[in-house]
């Protein structure tokens, strides 16, 4: 792995070296993100490579075709969170019940 030195310039821009860019796949007019990591450290991204990280991490029936998978799979989620709490099992118990009017009691509500 190459290192490359880069420095600050009098108006704080910082110009990437040709084979830095070549290397890491950048071309002109590449939307670049940078982001902090530590003292002295930050990474730098393109746009492109941000969002394949975030879809990656997503479960594997979301694919990256579009908001509309995106939207399903949350559905889904809401669908099953609504049906938990409509079962018997979310229904209150009578000591429910009463630490809920303990708790605001306390908070005097």
């Amino acid at each position: 792995m190459t290192t490359y030195k880069l420095s600050i310039k009098d108006k704080g821009r910082t110009v990437l070296p040709a084979a830095l860019q070549r290397e890491c796949g950048f071309a002109p007019g590449s939307e670049l993100l940078a982001r902090p990591i530590g003292k002295g450290q930050f990474i730098v991204e393109s746009a492109d490579a941000v969002l394949e990280r975030i879809w990656s991490r997503l479960p594997d029936r979301v694919q990256p075709s579009g908001v509309e998978s995106l939207h399903e799979w949350r559905e889904d989620s809401d669908t099953g969170r609504r049906a938990r709490l409509e079962s018997s099992e979310s229904v209150p118990t009578d000591e429910s019940r009463q630490r809920g009017a303990d708790l605001l009691t306390t908070l005097g509500l």
